[in-house]
């Protein structure tokens, strides 16, 4: 009856284990993703093209 608990518990353990590994690794990334550094020019690209969609005639919305 005691390893069946402790199996339990084990399973209890892991999977709060590996949420809170999940958590941390998607706010890590997170993180990185916004201070990336970007060039000028790829700044402006990015700009033009988020202009380009929001004024194509074919958005729908």
């Amino acid at each position: 009856m005691e390893s069946e608990d402790l199996g339990g518990l084990w399973w209890l353990i892991m999977d709060v284990v590996l949420v809170i590994i999940l958590a941390a690794a998607i706010i890590y990334g997170t993180m990185r993703w916004r201070r990336r550094n970007r060039s000028p020019q790829q700044q402006q690209r990015t700009d033009r093209a988020v202009k380009d969609h929001y004024e194509s005639p074919d958005r729908q919305g």
